[in-house]
């Protein structure tokens, strides 16, 4: 008896522990987002228990499918949004906030000898060449253009002097203190810039990253986000989903049972 009462002592401390764990980790959000994003997100996330993941947006979704840990992915470019919902990493996306191109430094690209613009595949690179193509300059331009792999390393250029013309996005430019924007690219020159934000399936089952979500798209954030230079949007625009209502994934009763089958075959080694 003495033997059973032990046995049924740390099945209970094993079961404590696997449950506080569990919660713990709940606490905790895991946001994947464009560098762009990197200064709004830390002041909406300060003294907060949430992870910050900051990177080109096509490198985060690519790393997102490897196995990122992130409740929360927000997505320079609609198109990796909808890539990572259509292999099953997304439960739901939302459109959230829109912005801009703008050039820093010389505005005649002709004239200029670096021009610094993202890499091919980076939103920003991508918004960028779509630009200079319809202004029939990319073949022209395409052997001073230096790339960079994310938003923020192209205003990091623009500041070093590096280059002396840089394709950024409007939001960067606002909260550069040494550079600004010396001509504003006209939107149906590319897509528009359309920043999306997913829920992933972890993050599904994550109660504080649900919130989080939820927060994020509220209006105080929104606002927040516009002060660092993004821009409002109708939530009819392209990328906005109604929210997907898919059934919560149960893990307390295979939890349960594998907890019996543990201290069943306990008590049937004790006799031996």
């Amino acid at each position: 008896m003495l033997d059973c009462m032990k046995v049924l002592h740390w099945c209970c401390v094993v079961w404590t522990l696997l449950v506080s764990h569990r919660a713990e980790a709940q606490d905790d959000v895991s946001i994947a987002a464009a560098s762009s994003l990197s200064a709004a997100l830390h002041e909406l996330t300060l003294d907060s228990p949430v992870r910050l993941t900051i990177g080109s947006s096509s490198r985060l979704a690519q790393q997102i499918e490897a196995g990122l840990d992130a409740d929360i992915a927000i997505l320079a470019d609609d198109r990796w949004m909808k890539q990572l919902e259509e292999n099953g990493w997304i439960s739901e996306r939302h459109a959230l906030i829109r912005n801009r191109l703008v050039i820093v430094g010389s505005p005649n690209l002709h004239g200029a000898t670096r021009i610094g613009i993202g890499a091919q595949g980076a939103p920003i690179g991508d918004y960028a060449r779509e630009a200079l193509q319809s202004w029939g300059m990319l073949d022209a331009l395409n052997d001073r253009l230096i790339s960079a792999p994310n938003a923020s390393a192209v205003l990091a250029q623009a500041e070093s002097g590096w280059v002396d013309s840089a394709i950024v996005y409007s939001s960067d430019a606002h909260r550069s203190q040494s550079v600004s924007a010396s001509l504003v690219i006209a939107q149906d020159a590319h897509r528009p810039i359309e920043y999306t934000i997913g829920l992933t399936q972890t993050g599904r089952d994550n109660p504080a990253a649900v919130a989080w979500f939820d927060r994020l798209q509220s209006d105080d954030a929104r606002a927040a986000l516009t002060r660092y230079g993004f821009t409002e949007f109708t939530p009819t625009t392209t990328g906005s989903n109604p929210r997907i209502t898919a059934p919560p994934i149960e893990t307390r009763e295979p939890l349960m049972r594998s907890l019996w089958v543990a201290l069943l075959a306990l008590l049937v080694s004790l006799p031996p």
